[in-house]
């Protein structure tokens, strides 16, 4: 509700050096105005934005995916997006100038202590 007040706060974690991140843009309450103006380095695609590539309204999302993803880097923004299940659906966000993504289709959620040992096992 205090977006001044979150951006300060935002402002003093990164010069600490500590980043942050806007995480699920494209969720009910994110807008570009938002975007535009908190001065977080990353953004975090929904991962329902990101679903509906390869759905009934494929084209639709992947416009407003690659418009999402060219807004964000036009600002100096690192994008990543959230739940990709598929190599689709990777592929197809490469497409769009995404160059992060996370989700099942790149491996298995892992408590943190198992993290190594999968990394090892590439």
């Amino acid at each position: 509700r205090d977006f001044d007040g979150a951006s300060r706060v935002v402002v003093a974690l990164d010069a600490l050096g500590i980043g942050v991140a806007l995480r699920d843009f494209g969720s009910a309450v994110s807008s570009l105005e938002q975007l535009r103006t908190l001065p977080a380095g990353t953004l975090t695609i929904a991962g329902p934005l990101v679903t509906a590539l390869q759905g009934a309204d494929d084209e639709v999302s992947a416009a407003l995916l690659g418009a999402i993803v060219k807004y964000a880097r036009s600002l100096g923004r690192v994008v990543v997006a959230n739940g990709v299940e598929n190599g689709v659906q990777a592929e197809r966000l490469r497409e769009l100038g995404c160059e992060f993504a996370s989700g099942t289709a790149f491996g298995p959620s892992l408590p943190a202590a198992q993290v190594r040992d999968f990394l090892r096992a590439l």
